[in-house]
C-alpha cells in the first residue's frame, strides 16, 4: 500500500470516528432533555373569551406542546353570533402557559377567520405578563373587537416564549 493509500485509510477511519463521537453526543442530548422533561407531549387546553365580555366559545378543539421555553397552542373555536362587550377588543384568555413580562414576550401570530364575510388572515398577540392574547388586523394595526368576530370560527397556532 503507498503512503497515499495509508494517509487515505487513516483520514476516513478518523473521519468515521469523528462522525460516531458526534451520533452519540446526539442521542445524550436527546436522552438528557428526555429525563429533564424539556419534552412533553401535546396536551388539550380550553381557550376562553378573555376580553371582559361574558362571550362562551363553542366548538372548542385546542392543542398546546412546549420545548424547553417554547410553546406552541394550536386551536379552533367559533364567537357567538351574538356577542357581549362588542366593541371589546377580541381576546384569547387562559393560555396554556402564561407570557413572561420581558421584551421577548410579544410574538405575533396568524390565524384563519371564516365567517367575517369571507375567509380573512388576522393577527394575535400576546399580551405580556398576562396568559391573553390580542387578535388584531396585520394591516391596518387596529384590534379586533368581539362583534368582529361574531359567529366566526378562528384557526390559530401561536408560537411564544414562556421564560
Amino acid at each position: 500500500m503507498t503512503n497515499s493509500a495509508q494517509l487515505a485509510q487513516v483520514n476516513t477511519v478518523a473521519a468515521v470516528a469523528t462522525l460516531q463521537a458526534s451520533f452519540a453526543a446526539v442521542q445524550a442530548g436527546i436522552a438528557q432533555a428526555a429525563a429533564q422533561s424539556i419534552l412533553t407531549a401535546a396536551t388539550s387546553w380550553t381557550p376562553i373569551d378573555g376580553s371582559g365580555g361574558t362571550n362562551s366559545l363553542v366548538n372548542v378543539s385546542a392543542q398546546y406542546l412546549q420545548v424547553g421555553n417554547i410553546v406552541i397552542a394550536q386551536f379552533r373555536l367559533t364567537y357567538p353570533g351574538t356577542v357581549s362587550g362588542g366593541s371589546d377588543n377580541a381576546t384569547i384568555g387562559a393560555l396554556p402557559v402564561a407570557v413572561p413580562n420581558n421584551v421577548f414576550a410579544n410574538s405575533v401570530s396568524g390565524c384563519l377567520v371564516s365567517g367575517m364575510g369571507t375567509p380573512s388572515a388576522v393577527s394575535l398577540v400576546t399580551v405580556p405578563n398576562t396568559s391573553t392574547a390580542q387578535f388584531f388586523n396585520p394591516v391596518t394595526q387596529a384590534n379586533i373587537t368581539n362583534t368582529q368576530l361574531a359567529g366566526a370560527t378562528v384557526w390559530c397556532s401561536l408560537q411564544y416564549t414562556a421564560v
